[in-house]
């Protein structure tokens, strides 16, 4: 588009579309929003929401313990930021089962209450690096919530690090603007 700034109506139509990037990339910035670049889930701004109702379906943001989360950290599976411990970036999943559900894994699928998801569970990541394995029971009933990336068949989600507590919970995220 070239405009022309000896038409009045040029000078107008170029100030309303400053405005309307200016006032874009405002509300980015003043809303409980997340921008999310990674695979796991899809990429896009989602907005922030309080952790009250956690149901299946929804996305979430979490935190893993301090410990493991410098382990994984080492291996490249997360960034640095300052959500978790004030050192790393949250995960943002999605939640498939919630507490009481029952639960199989093995390393060609998952079943929650007899549904079965087919997701296989790698032994090493795209470095040929071994991933880092949860120990489990093959069929357990959770006490807390168990989270898949949704995008990426090889997401570092729960059939690496397990379920997650409540408090493991730093909002829910929904989806707005997708790409």
């Amino acid at each position: 588009m070239k405009f022309n700034f000896k038409n009045k109506n040029s000078i107008i139509y170029f100030f309303i579309l400053m405005l309307s990037i200016f006032s874009f990339f405002y509300l980015l910035i003043k809303l409980p929003v997340r921008i999310n670049l990674t695979s796991s889930v899809k990429k896009g701004v989602y907005f922030i929401n309080s952790t009250e109702n956690i149901k299946k379906g929804d996305y979430i943001a979490l935190c893993l313990n301090e410990k493991y989360s410098e382990k994984i950290y080492k291996k490249g599976y997360i960034k640095k930021g300052h959500d978790c411990h004030g050192r790393y970036e949250s995960l943002l999943k999605k939640i498939i089962a919630i507490p009481n559900d029952k639960i199989e894994v093995n390393k060609n699928f998952i079943l929650i209450n007899g549904q079965k998801i087919r997701l296989k569970t790698q032994a090493v990541d795209r470095n040929n690096q071994p991933i880092p394995q949860i120990k489990y029971a093959n069929k357990f009933k959770l006490k807390g919530y168990w989270v898949i990336g949704d995008n990426h068949p090889n997401s570092f989600d729960s059939r690496y690090f397990g379920e997650i507590s409540k408090k493991q919970i730093l909002y829910k995220a929904r989806p707005w603007l997708l790409f």
